[in-house]
C-alpha cells in the first residue's frame, strides 16, 4: 500500500469486534499513530503528512488478533 498525505481504510462489520484498533508502527518499532474505533462500519483515515518517507507496519486488531500490512510513504 502506498501513501502520500493520507490513506483511507475501509472496514465492514464482518471483520469487526466491539473495539477495533488501528496502529501505524515505524521500522524501529515505535507506534507513530493509533486510534480505537467502536463496532460499526467505519473508515479510518491515517494522516501521514507529518511522517517521513519510509516503510511502516499498518496493524489492525480484528477480534483480538492483529493483522499486519506494509505501508510505504512516498511524498
Amino acid at each position: 500500500m502506498m501513501a502520500a498525505q493520507q490513506s483511507n481504510l475501509f472496514f465492514g462489520t464482518g471483520l469487526l469486534s466491539d473495539q477495533n484498533e488501528v496502529k501505524l508502527i515505524d521500522m524501529t518499532g515505535k507506534t507513530v499513530w493509533t486510534k480505537v474505533y467502536p463496532q460499526a462500519d467505519f473508515q479510518a483515515t491515517v494522516e501521514t503528512s507529518s511522517l517521513r518517507n519510509g516503510v511502516y507496519q499498518l496493524m489492525v486488531r480484528v477480534n483480538g488478533n492483529w493483522i499486519a500490512k506494509k505501508l510505504v510513504i512516498s511524498k
